[in-house]
């Protein structure tokens, strides 16, 4: 947790020749970006020069924790389909404060999720993703967009725009993608800087690499003696020549031996958040990466940092679901959900599921609202009738980012036109009263005090008998009523005992 380390900044360790800034920071403009699971971050000399030339503040690290704001964007498609849910973005942001918790650095949510529509940014180019950033980029914040192809690439940070673009497929599932560009964001190089593809080669391992044909950058030793003038400038980031995605071992190391320009072997380090190493590898930054990322919070971003104490963060796992009552049955034309308040809350999602536990994000046709009431009607129009729903709250504030859900509470709409009340008391119900294409089957529900004769009788529109049958009824059960193949059109179902007669409405789509 934070507060187990001190770090303190060092100047003289993160000085770097400004003629070999430029030469291993400009390999960040020819960056991977035809993978997906590469950074695409271009290059970065001058946004670092500009952060390491400022003087740093003296500042006092303890124990506390500094807050800083971001504006998430959830990109889709033109039409509005794509769009990353809300929850699951939330956890990648979980993940993000997760990452950075250790050392001191928290982000908050300046704004509430942002939505855009348009497909030119979903899956963009360079210059669609520049366009993108400086029309909808919000003053004083950290902007990320999360969209599905940006530029290729797994996500870039944007030195000019200062924002940042990730890929849906490598914001969630707990991933270190977004950590790794915010430490670009906070003017942090890859730790293998220089070796942009390149290829290794274990028996002529160069002392020099070159640059664009005309730079050259020395190739980091293990003894540390050229540190500051190699790889990232980081004394305290070990050698990585690997530029390519990579896995470890159970330690975080490569698997295979590399050897130094001195003949030193070793094993690369995967475990920092700023390599290339599988997410399951990174856990850390070092000490000056540390640095350099305060000392960039505290002088090009020091108006961001949150002034006030923040609220508590909140969890559904404390709130109940009021209404509907557990298990209830619903007029599918008035269906409210409504949940108590919880305190610290400023807006709440509201999950309607078919499917429930674990199961329940799966469903496809999972329907999602924000409000900030504690109550909302869901429209008949999106629901199914006769299905369970099961439906949960998940409580926000500006400060939560690790999304809690309320329990699971569950309710069926019905169709009110489908039930029928008999003179004496007894009922039956009909339904669907809207069948799809294919569907030949109807269920009658019903709840007889006495024993009944039903005839059954299918009718088009014209009056026209289709089918007829019997069915002798009693009690509380429920059976199918074969309908055939129908065209469709409007239908009516008679049913009879003799005594009364109940009509009910079918639509074959």
């Amino acid at each position: 947790m934070y507060g187990t380390k001190s770090y303190i900044f060092s100047a003289g360790k993160v000085i770097i020749n400004l003629l070999i800034l430029k030469a291993f920071l400009g390999q960040f403009a020819i960056a991977q970006n035809t993978d997906p699971d590469f950074c695409g971050t271009p290059d970065l000399g001058e946004y670092i020069q500009s952060i390491t030339s400022v003087k740093p503040q003296p500042t006092l690290r303890n124990n506390t924790l500094s807050y800083y704001p971001v504006q998430i964007f959830s990109v889709a498609q033109s039409n509005g389909d794509g769009r990353l849910d809300d929850v699951q973005l939330l956890r990648g942001l979980c993940q993000l404060n997760e990452d950075f918790l250790e050392y001191g650095i928290q982000f908050f949510m300046k704004n509430p999720i942002k939505n855009i529509n348009n497909t030119e940014y979903y899956n963009h180019n360079q210059a669609d993703g520049y366009r993108m950033m400086r029309n909808h980029n919000v003053t004083g914040a950290f902007n990320i967009y999360i969209v599905d192809n940006p530029n290729g690439t797994c996500g870039y940070f944007s030195p000019a725009n200062e924002a940042v673009a990730m890929a849906k497929s490598c914001f969630v599932g707990g991933t270190h993608a977004l950590t790794h560009e915010m430490g670009h964001y906070l003017g942090l190089p890859h730790t293998f800087q220089g070796w942009e593809q390149k290829v290794y080669d274990k028996s002529n391992v160069p002392v020099y690499l070159s640059v664009r044909g005309r730079d050259t950058l020395y190739v980091e030793t293990v003894d540390g003696s050229n540190c500051m003038v190699s790889g990232d400038g980081f004394c305290d980031t070990p050698p990585d020549y690997i530029s390519e995605r990579w896995s470890c071992d159970r330690d975080g190391l490569s698997v295979s031996a590399y050897v130094d320009p001195k003949g030193t072997e070793f094993f690369i380090d995967g475990t920092n958040f700023m390599s290339y190493a599988l997410d399951r590898c990174q856990r850390m930054f070092t000490p000056q990466q540390v640095d350099r990322m305060h000392h960039t919070l505290n002088t090009r971003y020091s108006s961001r940092k949150y002034k006030f104490i923040p609220p508590a963060v909140v969890s559904g796992l404390k709130m109940k679901t009021l209404s509907p009552a557990y298990q209830a049955d619903v007029d599918i034309d008035a269906v409210e959900l409504e949940w108590e308040t919880l305190p610290d809350a400023e807006e709440y999602i509201v999950q309607l599921s078919v499917l429930s536990g674990t199961l329940f994000e799966k469903d496809t046709r999972l329907l999602s609202y924000r409000t900030t009431d504690t109550k909302i009607n869901i429209p008949a129009s999106v629901l199914r009738p006769e299905i369970r729903y099961y439906w949960r709250v998940v409580p926000l504030n500006s400060f939560t980012f690790c999304p809690e859900p309320s329990k699971e509470s569950t309710f069926t709409p019905l169709l009110k036109s489908n039930t029928h009340l008999l003179p004496d008391g007894d009922q039956i119900r009909i339904f669907p009263n809207i069948l799809s294409a294919g569907e030949s089957t109807i269920q009658l529900h019903y709840r007889f005090s006495t024993p009944r004769d039903l005839r059954i009788t299918l009718y088009n529109l014209n009056g026209q008998q289709i089918s007829t049958s019997m069915e002798r009824a009693m009690g509380e059960a429920e059976f199918r009523y074969f309908t055939g193949d129908l065209m469709a059109g409007m239908y009516f179902l008679h049913l009879t005992d003799g005594k009364n007669v109940v009509t009910q409405k079918l639509m074959v789509q």
